[in-house]
């Protein structure tokens, strides 16, 4: 059992498995005799001595768990084949600056499951996906750290990896990171570390002095702002305090929500909050600015290089880490009105549905209930408006079971079989890009029903990727799978069926009525570069270029 499965949870594909034998009452011979495989070879796969290999995973799930849990197993292989890389990442950059990897490994494992021990309300197909994210953030920000130690023009913050770093957990590794030195300052090697975290301070100190204009470009610079803010010293603090204060809210409604949130979570004095909390609540913009930002730092919507949408449906993530804060006192305390502000936000932007889970509602209504009357003003208001929304009362108490129609891949991938080196090249550039996506050519194994998994794989998944050919467009096989996802958004208001031709050919009928993304007659680079922008826009709902456009006047 790896250091990532505490609290009771399962923490790894043979975990599952052998709660499952003794669930079912099913001895591991007779597990052995339903897969064809030696007793001692499911013996060691159970035992932990040798990982299950994941060709395995759909065919035991199916003979040992419910319909609904092999998107629970392969989380838990996805984690466990992430807790390997991240291993192997943490003792190259241990090896690189000299030091124990086990000293190392046991500090950077120990943030991690903190970030994760905060999680522990989610269900357990939700906190194994969570968990998943987290370890493949932190193998990003351990390899960040190795160039570092490797390169002397290494970047921290790049156009390139700034839309991650602005998604959570990612600001909180990269404060792990700059808290190594001090972690192990007994240990050889934390001078390296140090001289690490000196040159990122430096890269930082540069970038919050940049004031490009160009959106993602802006936002290295913010973040590099809001990272002084949070874990510099007093030193860099004051150059924050003194960055944001002279920031126009209007102007530079991010910088500002970035810079305040960096010192007030950085330990920055009450005078600081008490600013920003009036700010939420005289400024419309800055108001907008801070809910928007957060709905892309949670993953309510995708930032992109048109920057951050001005209206967003829903803001179900956010909503829920903002009751994590409530439940969290100690750490969040400071943070108490301006996340209620947020809250009442919410409910002006988007109404009373957003409040209606059950399970969410029952952990907002008992924070909110248990809160003193005698709260500041966003408090208050808060509890009295929450507290009397009838859908949140009439939740509490109530359970919410996992539900079979929760989303368990973001992009399931309808293709013909002579499509198939087209079919992994986006699979795999997709899930490069953090993605989730289900390709028969992966998922499907020995002893597997491809129309099965299919019907099950459109209703489970966000979206369909449609690869159209030819060969696509005579198949009778993949005809239902993309009539399927239309049939689920005939309007095509959510974007459910995202057509991609790999070969130059007429749409007929609905398709031909739908814009799509060509691939065909590109090279490998333009072809990712957009196949990445069309996916972005797809999730964002829009697609403004980066760059503005030729003044159309000019010859």
């Amino acid at each position: 059992m790896n250091a990532l499965g505490g609290n009771g949870e399962l923490s790894s594909p043979a975990a599952w498995i052998d709660e499952a034998l003794q669930r079912r009452g099913v001895s591991r011979a007779g597990l052995a005799r339903g897969l064809g495989r030696s007793r001692e070879e499911v013996q060691r796969w159970v035992t932990g001595r040798e990982q299950v290999p994941r060709a395995y995973l759909p065919e035991i799930a199916s003979l040992l768990g419910r319909g609904d849990e092999i998107g629970l197993l392969l989380r838990l292989k996805d984690r466990e084949d992430l807790h390997d890389r991240l291993r192997r990442q943490t003792q190259h950059l241990a090896k690189m600056c000299a030091m124990s990897s086990s000293a190392l490994l046991a500090v950077v494992e120990k943030g991690v499951s903190g970030i994760v021990a905060a999680e522990q309300h989610r269900d357990e197909v939700d906190l194994t996906t969570f968990q998943v994210k987290v370890v493949s953030d932190a193998i990003f920000v351990i390899r960040m750290w190795t160039d570092l130690s490797q390169k002397a023009d290494a970047q921290v913050l790049t156009p390139d990896n700034i839309r991650r770093h602005l998604s959570y957990p990612v600001n909180h590794l990269v404060g792990l990171a700059l808290g190594l030195p001090q972690a192990l300052a007994e240990l050889p090697g934390s001078e390296t570390l140090a001289e690490i975290g000196d040159r990122v301070r430096g890269q930082l100190h540069a970038l919050a002095r940049d004031r490009s204009d160009v959106a993602l470009t802006s936002f290295m610079s913010q973040h590099a702002i809001h990272l002084l803010g949070r874990y510099g010293n007093a030193e860099e603090q004051s150059e924050v305090s003194q960055l944001v204060v002279d920031a126009t809210a209007s102007e530079e409604p991010y910088l500002r929500r970035l810079g305040y949130m960096g010192l007030i979570l950085g330990g920055a004095d009450d005078e600081i909050a008490s600013e920003y909390e009036h700010l939420l609540r005289h400024d419309d913009e800055m108001a907008k600015a801070d809910l928007f930002f957060d709905g892309a730092h949670y993953g309510d919507l995708i930032l992109d290089h048109h920057g951050l949408p001005k209206h967003i449906e829903r803001f179900p993530r956010l909503l829920s880490n903002l009751v994590r804060h409530f439940e969290s006192p100690g750490q969040y305390s400071r943070l108490r009105e301006i996340d209620s502000w947020r809250l009442l936000r919410i409910l002006d932007e988007v109404g009373e549905p957003q409040f209606a889970d059950a399970g969410l509602a029952s952990r907002l209504f008992g924070v909110l209930e248990d809160a003193p009357a005698s709260g500041g003003p966003a408090s208050r208001e808060a509890r009295r408006r929450i507290l009397g929304i009838a859908s949140v009362a009439d939740a509490v108490g109530k359970t919410v079971p996992f539900s079979p129609k929760k989303a368990i891949w973001d992009f399931f991938l309808s293709y013909s079989s002579p499509d198939i080196r087209w079919a992994e090249w986006i699979a795999w550039h997709l899930e490069e890009e953090g993605y989730r996506v289900l390709l028969q050519a992966w998922d499907l194994v020995a002893g597997g029903n491809w129309m099965t998994m299919a019907q099950r794989a459109v209703q489970r998944s966000d979206r369909t990727i449609a690869l159209v050919s030819p060969h696509y467009l005579g198949s009778l096989s993949s005809e239902p799978e993309w009539q399927t996802a239309h049939a689920a958004d005939p309007q095509g208001l959510l974007r459910k069926l995202v057509p991609i031709r790999v070969e130059d050919c007429q749409l007929p009928g609905l398709l031909g009525q739908m814009k799509t993304l060509d691939l065909f007659g590109l090279g490998p680079a333009r072809a990712r570069e957009q196949l990445i922008a069309h996916i972005t826009a797809v999730r964002f709902g829009r697609a403004k270029p980066l760059q503005p456009p030729p003044f159309p006047g000019e010859s």
